[in-house]
């Protein structure tokens, strides 16, 4: 059993470990083992995890190479990516009923990994239900599976390319449906998802030609990027009222059937149509209000609507996607919606007329070249969040920036702002390697606020949340 004092541990979250037993017992108290925490410990065989755990972070066992078995205990609701990545000679890991995420390459690298079998797919579980990870079939070329009743879990790329699956019953108390989960299912052509479901992944149904009609249920919250996307039959989809996040390109726009209102379409259900707002009828439009029931802007809804100036958004809008609102010349103020969490990559590029943006209180993230080019902007005021590459790159007319709160500045994302005069950061930020490479240094004045909060935490790729670690112990994929 290794020592305490070889253990980092923050307000429940455990960061490091400095020891080098074979056997490391992790303390009680521990409610999360965070980004990396035992990345590279070569000498650990194996590790016991007390029962107070919930999340596992990304990258958390990444490349423990010695590491044989694991138990994650029940009352783990979330395994990040890439939390066993690299570990060649894990051939046991107990998965628990409570899980309800778990995140890309959550196994790569892992050959000697034992599955338990069932109905022509391999599983991973625990003794009581061995089956709560569908983990991939054993046969692509087969036309039918019968998935366990006790799965919870779809795991990314499961049924890829199974090219004569033509219909699969989904069981309820399946709670997510991974990325690429049904992708290439080119007979698919009927799929039936349950209640129970919460979260359907990046292109899950991606380049499923034969699928004509989805209807996604209440209870589902998320919808990723791309999840329906080629799809060229696909005529009805239910978005759900319980929807919380669409992500990038999840429809295909080109085949699906809308619900109209005044100028634009949306996609809903049969008692809120307008969910989702996806495009405006008549791009000469000078001004916009929103259904007040409209939760998410969809890619391209407005992008090079000219003679747009003024748009209403309702208060339920929680993501404005992909080039909304991109090259919108004439656009000149935006008020966002309390209660939006994410401006995703383009959204606003090039709207050169925005003079103002009033940003929300809470936490935001906002997109790669979100507001990109919009050279009437003067200032900012940013209230916790993230603010991804080039965010506001070549906005030369922006004079002031103020940061406040919980902030995650990646680089170039004040790039080019020649007009920039004065920026207020919070104490705890850290370091912003080229955040405003292109500006005029000389005259930048930094000032520097206090912030309370003593645990920073940042964001990395889509809206996930990992504590500090140093930069040499990141996952390559965040260098």
């Amino acid at each position: 059993m290794g020592d305490t004092g070889d253990f980092v541990i923050k307000n429940g979250v455990l960061e490091g470990y400095k020891g080098s037993s074979p056997v490391v017992t992790v303390p009680e108290g521990v409610k999360k083992i965070g980004c990396c925490a035992f990345f590279e410990c070569m000498t650990m065989e194996q590790v016991v995890l007390p029962a107070g755990v919930t999340e596992i972070g990304i990258g958390a066992f990444e490349r423990c190479c010695a590491l044989r078995s694991i138990t994650v205990p029940e009352g783990v609701t979330k395994i990040e990516y890439d939390a066993f990545g690299g570990c060649s000679s894990l051939t046991h890991i107990s998965m628990p009923e409570s899980l309800a995420k778990l995140g890309d390459r959550a196994f790569p690298g892992v050959s000697k990994l034992k599955y338990n079998e069932y109905g022509g797919a391999r599983y991973l579980g625990n003794e009581k239900n061995p089956f709560v990870v569908l983990v991939s079939v054993t046969d692509t070329e087969a036309e039918s599976f019968l998935i366990n009743e006790n799965t919870k879990i779809i795991h990314e790329r499961a049924f890829y390319k199974c090219g004569k699956l033509k219909s699969i019953d989904i069981p309820h108390g399946v709670r997510q449906i991974g990325n690429w989960a049904f992708s290439d299912c080119a007979e698919l052509a009927e799929v039936k998802i349950p209640a129970s479901v919460a979260s359907i992944g990046r292109c899950a149904f991606d380049f499923c030609p034969s699928l004509t009609r989805v209807s996604i249920p209440e209870g589902v919250t998320e919808i990723d990027s791309y999840a329906f996307d080629t799809c060229p039959r696909l005529e009805h989809i239910s978005v759900p009222e319980s929807i919380e996040r669409i992500g990038d390109a999840a429809f295909p726009f080109s085949s699906i059937k809308y619900s109209v209102y005044e100028n634009g379409r949306y996609l809903g259900n049969e008692k809120n149509p307008y969910i989702a707002f996806a495009s405006v009828i008549d791009k000469t439009v000078s001004a916009f209000t929103l259904h007040k029931n409209t939760k998410a802007v969809l890619d391209f809804a407005f992008e090079k609507c000219e003679n747009l100036r003024s748009i209403a958004l309702p208060e339920k809008v929680r993501r404005i996607c992909r080039r909304a609102f991109r090259h919108c010349a004439a656009l000149e103020s935006v008020r966002l919606p309390a209660r939006i969490s994410e401006i995703d990559e383009s959204a606003f590029e090039y709207c050169t007329s925005l003079r103002e943006i009033m940003l929300p209180e809470g936490e935001l993230d906002i997109g790669s070249c979100a507001f990109s080019g919009c050279t009437s902007l003067q200032s900012m005021e940013f209230h916790g969040g993230a603010i991804r590459m080039n965010a506001f790159s070549d906005c030369t007319a922006l004079e002031s920036i103020t940061v406040r709160g919980n902030v995650f500045i990646e680089e170039w994302a004040f790039a080019d702002c020649t007009a920039l005069k004065t920026v207020t950061l919070p104490r705890s930020l850290p370091p912003c390697e080229d955040a405003f490479a292109g500006c005029n240094e000389d005259k930048l004045e930094f000032n520097y606020i206090y912030n309370e909060r003593k645990l920073y935490e940042i964001y990395f790729l889509e809206r996930k949340r990992i504590s500090r670690v140093p930069w040499k112990r990141l996952p390559r994929i965040f260098r």
